[in-house]
């Protein structure tokens, strides 16, 4: 299931802290199982999701946190490079999406977010250096190229460039 969003809205947050779910995201829940609210799971992915949303070291923009022994659970989140160093809030994005994706994903074990600045996933299993393709979507632009053969040929030039580059 994919959605994309275009409209603000408010949420009551628990702890007393009132924030704004972020208006050009998009997600996608996964079915493998779900969890109550009081389960072990639930608070291990609460702990899980805060860690990686309150790090403060960066690692190339990623974080990542695990949190639990039985019922762990396991988030990533990874900012871009407009949110490290132009002056973006990488913090902030992961802090509002990973709030955003429980709430989309309600009770759901594996989710996936995307914001304008970050992204954000979470899962009852480890996902850490994991292939999951899942995940991936084809988002539809909002510009079509006009020249299609002119667009793939540019497409192909950069992709030999950045192959032979590394």
């Amino acid at each position: 299931m994919i959605n994309a969003e275009a409209k603000p809205i408010s949420i009551f947050v628990h702890g007393g802290v009132l924030t704004s779910i972020s208006p050009n995201s998009v997600y996608k829940c996964r079915d493998t199982g779900n969890y109550t609210t009081m389960s072990d799971y639930s608070r291990n992915l609460k702990v899980a999701l805060n860690a990686v949303g309150m790090a403060k070291k960066v690692s190339g923009g990623f974080y990542n946190s695990s949190y639990g022994g039985n019922e762990a659970a396991y988030a990533l989140a990874l900012c871009s490079g407009v949110a490290l160093k132009w002056g973006g809030d990488c913090t902030e994005c992961v802090r509002k999406l990973s709030i955003s994706v429980t709430i989309k994903c309600l009770d759901e074990k594996e989710a996936v977010i995307w914001g304008s600045n970050c992204m954000v996933r979470y899962s009852d299993r480890k996902i850490f250096g994991v292939l999951a393709d899942w995940g991936w979507n084809l988002l539809p632009g909002r510009d079509v190229a006009a020249d299609r053969a002119g667009f793939d040929k540019a497409l192909n030039q950069l992709a030999t460039t950045r192959k032979q580059a590394i």
